[in-house]
This record gives C-alpha cells, sequence and structure tokens, in this order.
C-alpha cells in the first residue's frame, strides 16, 4: 500500500483531471489495501460551477449543459466524453491492480451515470447508465446494453447493484 501523491492547488483554474487522477489512484489504493471497499466519487457538482478550462472552456459546465453564452451541442459532448475518460481511467487503474486471481475491476461494481439526460431540458427520461465490473462473476460479461423503452424503474439498477456486491437487499 502505497500513499498517492499530493498535487499543489494552481488557484487559478480547476485541476479537474488532476484531481480526479487522484481521486481513483486514492480509492484503487484505499481498495487494493482493503481499507475500503464502498465509495462515491462525483467529478463536478451537479449545479456547480466548474469550468473544464483543459478543453479550452470559459462557461460552466451547467451553462454548456443549457447551451447558453454560446455554448454548443459539441462542448456539452466534450464535456460528456471529459467525464467518461475520467471514469475510463479509473477502470484501468482497477484492472491494473492484483485482487485474488483477478483484479480489483473483476471484484468491483462501479455505478457511472449523470443525474439528467441530454443538455437544456435536463430530462431525467432515458438517461444512460453503465454498470463496469464483474462483482465476483455476479454481473454478466462481456455485458449486455439495454435500452428501456416500457418506463421501468431506473432504481432497479441500483438494487441489482447492490445485489452484486452481496448488500443482501431483495
Amino acid at each position: 500500500c502505497v500513499e498517492p501523491v499530493a498535487v499543489s492547488d494552481s488557484n487559478e483554474r480547476e485541476q479537474v483531471e488532476v484531481v480526479s487522477k487522484l481521486m481513483s489512484d486514492l480509492l484503487a489504493s484505499a481498495w487494493a489495501c482493503d481499507l475500503n471497499r464502498v465509495a462515491s466519487f462525483q467529478l463536478t457538482g451537479s449545479v456547480g460551477g466548474t469550468v473544464l478550462s483543459t478543453l479550452g472552456h470559459r462557461l460552466t459546465t451547467h451553462t454548456i449543459s443549457h447551451l447558453e453564452g454560446g455554448a454548443t451541442l459539441e462542448d456539452c459532448h466534450q464535456c460528456a466524453l471529459f467525464a467518461v475518460k475520467r471514469f475510463a481511467y479509473l477502470l484501468g487503474k482497477l484492472k491494473s491492480m492484483p485482487d485474488g486471481s483477478g483484479n480489483l475491476l473483476d471484484s468491483s461494481c462501479l455505478l457511472f451515470t449523470t443525474d439528467v439526460a441530454e443538455g437544456p431540458p435536463h430530462s431525467t427520461h432515458d438517461y444512460p447508465i453503465l454498470v463496469a465490473g464483474r462483482a465476483r462473476g455476479a454481473l454478466k460479461y462481456p455485458g449486455v446494453h439495454v435500452r428501456s423503452s416500457s418506463g421501468e424503474n431506473t432504481s432497479d439498477v441500483l438494487v441489482s447493484c447492490l445485489q452484486a456486491v452481496g448488500a443482501g437487499v431483495t
């Protein structure tokens, strides 16, 4: 078990990518050392003032999501892709760390989502949810893609994740 390397704050712009990398490293280290096996990781605040300046943006992600201030749908997609890449880093980190006969990703169940669906209307209908990991064989691999057309309750995904990790819920 090793401590992640600290980063100094620039006091100028949010270092979202650097901080998310360190948080992923810290989370993976805590799981590898069996200090903790449950975590929540929120990349940016839901209605926060995060500016992804590394993407060349000057507007907050929330302003961009409403396509205000000259923001485009492409800007909105860049923000979403940025978040997915941060999640991919965490998955890669977990996959690179041994755990039993596999790796930490094999042993885990991770849920990645957003609080709303696409763009300006902030609809809660048909928003994306990604579940990753194998939960020690409790989750199907190589995986499935489901698009609900029947208005199913998305809370069922959360219950499935809890069941996959043996939380004993029905």
